[in-house]
């Protein structure tokens, strides 16, 4: 139970939040004029983004009381910080994807209990795919169980990564050698592609959020799969401090080959 709820009808809510939010982006997108800014100077949000994370917040909260709530378009209030169940949301990852008329864009729910996912719901309405995972059950895509890659190997495999900062011999003692490359707009697609088998990994070096992460997550380690830190630990969440450094997700057998290479990267102040 979580409180006076089932895992199992959490998991319900937040599939459906997710399908109806999903609904709500393309019909919004159907205006062809929407309004686009920038946040902080550089970060791109739509008014999209707002009505999406509008209505999860008033569909997760309004049905979940007790529950905190972390998301990318709201303002934290810290009082999550002193609950056991958050619901952890991106409205829109990949908004650039969006604004482009690209489908490489997804919309995020994760129910984190006691700074683990236990509930995790990714929608990619344009491309009409829904990924979902409930801690001990499996993840589906469309409804099918999925699992990660059973590559053994890094050399030749699939990555979903920035090919400009992996292919470069010069800046690797171990050179990335025969890699496939792709980098969807939002991470969160990036991350369950790797459950889905898909790709073999997804890598990245820059900093991410919470509600980038919290819902792929789940998904992929519930397809077989691990996500880690460059340290190899697992992630918590809702957490004061919200960013997360750098991000591995892929398959137990890769793991380790791909930590490894990682710590052989060359300083770039080095000759």
């Amino acid at each position: 139970m979580t409180g006076k709820f089932t895992l199992k009808e959490n998991f319900d809510l937040a599939r459906e939040a997710v399908l109806k939010a999903g609904e709500i982006a393309l019909k919004g997108l159907q205006t062809k004029d929407f309004k686009t800014w920038l946040k902080g100077g550089y970060e791109p949000v739509t008014e999209i983004d707002l009505k999406v994370n509008e209505y999860l917040k008033q569909a997760l909260t309004k049905a979940r009381p007790g529950y905190g709530w972390l998301s990318e378009e709201s303002v934290d209030d810290r009082e999550r910080l002193n609950l056991k169940y958050v619901w952890v949301v991106d409205p829109i990852d990949g908004t650039r994807a969006l604004i482009k008329g690209r489908d490489d864009f997804t919309i995020c729910a994760a129910l984190v209990k006691d700074g683990k996912p236990v509930v995790g719901a990714i929608f990619s309405p344009a491309r009409k795919e829904l990924y979902l995972a409930l801690e001990g059950a499996g993840a589906t895509l469309n409804g099918k169980l999925i699992q990660v890659s059973g590559a053994r190997v890094v050399e030749g495999m699939k990555l979903q990564g920035d090919e400009d900062y992996f292919d470069r011999p010069k800046r690797w003692q171990s050179p990335w050698r025969n890699v496939t490359y792709s980098k969807y707009q939002s991470f969160a697609l990036r991350v369950v592609s790797v459950a889905a088998g898909e790709f073999d990994a997804a890598i990245s070096a820059r900093p991410k959020s919470e509600w980038d992460l919290a819902a792929a997550d789940l998904i992929v380690t519930e397809a077989g799969g691990i996500c880690c830190g460059s340290d190899g630990g697992p992630f918590t969440y809702n957490n004061e401090n919200t960013r997360i450094a750098r991000i591995v997700a892929t398959n137990p057998a890769l793991k380790d080959q791909i930590l490894e290479k990682l710590k052989g990267r060359i300083p770039k102040n080095t000759s």
